[in-house]
């Protein structure tokens, strides 16, 4: 389970799993663990981080929007680590239950899942571990279009009272190259076309990791991805 890179403050490690090659990523930064779609079980966690992960489990689980491959271990994370809040956006929660809407019953196995979440703006412009001093911050932005829900996630990490490090998880909303299908349940052409024009107004140096897919930059997709 590789690094994306090895020279930068913090650590994102990218598990590409199930039939369509979903990433689930494991950010450490600050000595905390993040989850963003956890498509994966937690013994997929191998490697070098493997050890220092298990000694303290997840500080926090993120799913990006609610369709089956980008969450589709949620309940088990949630069974292992009862204490670690489980975000996602309240707008997709009606998606869940439904395997049409959730698109599990695209593959073998149509299934529901528990609402085991929590409203994930709830901690919109928070520290979700430590402060400005030591800590790690979340900004959630509303990024609809593949899903009503659809929300793209930006980790800062703080150190001495300034930004050290930063990464956006935009699950199925933006690809390198592209970006998510509009013709699922709650999906919008016109939503997507609002979010690729907000994506545009971001820093272009500031790194992108997608739901599908290799990482890439916004300053990249501005000049590559058809979509801008």
């Amino acid at each position: 389970m590789p690094e994306t890179k090895a020279d930068i403050v913090m650590k994102i490690y990218m598990i590409p799993l199930g039939p369509v090659q979903s990433n689930m990523y494991l950010a450490e930064a600050q000595d905390a663990f993040f989850i963003v779609d956890p498509s994966c079980p937690s013994d997929a966690v191998t490697g070098e981080v493997r050890e220092r992960f298990l000694a303290q489990g997840p500080s926090a689980v993120f799913i990006t929007h609610a369709h089956f491959d980008h969450m589709y271990f949620m309940e088990q994370w949630k069974e292992e680590y009862p204490d670690t809040p489980l975000y996602m956006s309240a707008k997709d929660a009606k998606l869940l239950k439904d395997p049409d809407h959730n698109c599990s019953s695209l593959t073998f196995r149509g299934r529901s899942f528990e609402d085991v979440t929590s409203d994930i703006m709830a901690v919109d412009g928070k520290f979700i571990a430590g402060d400005s001093r030591s800590g790690v911050k979340t900004t959630i932005y509303s990024t609809p279009g593949h899903t009503s829900g659809s929300c793209s996630i930006l980790l800062e990490e703080y150190s001495g009272d300034k930004v050290t490090d930063r990464a956006l998880f935009t699950g199925d909303a933006l690809f390198c190259g592209s970006v998510g299908r509009c013709d699922f349940e709650t999906g919008s052409e016109s939503e997507m076309r609002q979010s690729v024009a907000f994506f545009a107004s971001l820093p272009k140096d500031l790194r992108v990791y997608p739901g599908h897919g290799p990482s890439t930059d916004i300053g990249s997709e501005i000049r590559h991805n058809p979509f801008f």
